[in-house]
């Protein structure tokens, strides 16, 4: 029961992701002016479910830390997963896999090295899945009414005032993008592409019929005779 639990919980954390992703991606594309102003855009149509969740958190400290950190956590633990289960590959061909007490010391390395571009990656697209939160945070700004009162709203991005400070990793990511526009154009070409991928791994898991352990177990051992002998003996 508890892994059916945990199960269902990773997967509405998915869905969530793919879900902010889709939508962030779609907005961009209808307000499309050209690929240096694309990232600088924000959201004025369609909402972010992420961001909207991690935003209002903010209210709730240290909730939102904890929120995006969960997220963040996620990610990388399915990216290592993922590599787990496909291996490691050069121009589609198979060159280390990972095995319990067989993985060799040069795969150890290429994983370490791919960790790395992975956590670099990670701040460009955690800009993709909450680009109000990166940018401006949970801040607010107070404006005056034709009657007197106050009202506030929210920084965002297509506002003009000088009450909202900008994160500085929002100012470092909008400002590189900008003049080197082409890494932002490579940036929302490849979060279609991961959406795409997503969609066509759930429906592949869907269709595929499941493996049996037994026969799980065996191909695992017909792979384990044909390495070396185990790194660490148990």
């Amino acid at each position: 029961p508890f892994q059916i639990i945990i199960g269902i919980i990773l997967l509405c954390v998915a869905l969530l992701i793919f879900l902010s992703l889709l939508l962030s991606n779609i907005d961009k594309s209808i307000h499309f002016v050209d690929f240096k102003q694309i990232f600088a855009q924000g959201n004025h149509t369609l909402p972010n479910p992420l961001d909207i969740v991690v935003t209002w958190t903010g209210k709730f400290y240290p909730a939102n830390y904890i929120v995006l950190s969960c997220v963040l956590i996620y990610i990388i633990l399915s990216s290592l997963y993922g590599l787990q289960q496909i291996g490691i590959y050069y121009f589609c061909v198979k060159m280390f896999r990972f095995s319990r007490g067989r993985t060799k010391p040069q795969a150890l390395v290429i994983l370490c090295s791919l960790l790395m571009f992975i956590v670099v990656a990670i701040n460009i697209f955690v800009y993709l899945l909450m680009p109000q939160y990166t940018i401006y945070g949970d801040q607010q700004y107070s404006t005056m009414n034709f009657n007197g009162t106050n009202t506030v709203k929210p920084c965002t991005q297509y506002l003009d005032t000088n009450d909202c400070t900008m994160t500085v990793m929002g100012q470092i990511l909008l400002r590189f993008l900008y003049k080197v526009w082409i890494f932002g154009a490579a940036y929302f070409i490849i979060s279609w592409l991961y959406l795409a991928v997503f969609l066509f791994g759930c429906l592949y898991k869907i269709i595929r019929h499941r493996e049996s352990n037994i026969q799980v177990y065996t191909v695992e051992h017909l792979l384990d005779d044909d390495e070396d002998e185990p790194l660490i003996n148990s």
